[in-house]
């Protein structure tokens, strides 16, 4: 898990001088381990940059606030629209045996690429599940799957612990398998 270090931020500073400055504003959200409000944090761009290389939203990264260790993980990344320039990071931090609501991203393996086209229609799912059983991606295996087809929330659902639940429909698409227009069962 990554570390990152961060800083506490003052009431009075305000959040465009410090981007000037080379400070992302964060928070960090603690209501659900303490009965106390949001942290308001700050990080250098740099270690944004390193950590949202690695780490995507529902992704866990540990914060070092100012010597104090926190276990969380990432709940939103705002960047603005035009630059894509990183305004805003949200942690949530994390306790055992508590039930947390987050988002895994969906990666693929394997396949026949010169048979067939995949078509990932979602790109992350959301879920909930005890903090010992959250997870970062699902990663599918295509070598398994040898025909035309739609793989669905049920079929990602069966394969996960009893304390793991997609917060989707069973019957939504999550990726469509068709094949390749011209290919034949005599091409390699």
């Amino acid at each position: 898990m990554i570390t990152v270090n961060a800083k506490v931020r003052e009431n009075h500073e305000k959040n465009r001088r410090m981007r000037r400055e080379g400070w992302i504003p964060a928070i960090l959200d603690q209501r659900s381990t303490i009965d106390t409000d949001n942290q308001s944090i700050k990080i250098k761009d740099s270690d944004c940059d390193r950590l949202l290389r690695v780490v995507k939203v529902g992704g866990l990264a540990s914060l070092d606030v100012e010597g104090k260790a926190y276990k969380t993980f990432i709940t939103e990344v705002q960047r603005e629209p035009m630059t894509n320039q990183l305004q805003h990071l949200s942690f949530e931090e994390l306790r055992p045996e508590k039930n947390v609501k987050s988002v895994a991203q969906i990666s693929l393996t394997g396949g026949n690429m010169q048979k067939y086209e995949y078509i990932l229609t979602r790109q992350a799912v959301p879920y909930e599940a005890i903090t010992e059983d959250m997870i970062e991606n699902i990663c599918i295996n295509l070598d398994k799957y040898d025909k035309p087809m739609n793989i669905t929330v049920g079929d990602l659902s069966k394969k996960q612990k009893s304390t793991f639940r997609i917060l989707l429909e069973d019957d939504l698409e999550i990726l469509y398998i068709r094949q390749r227009p011209g290919w034949n069962a005599n091409e390699q």
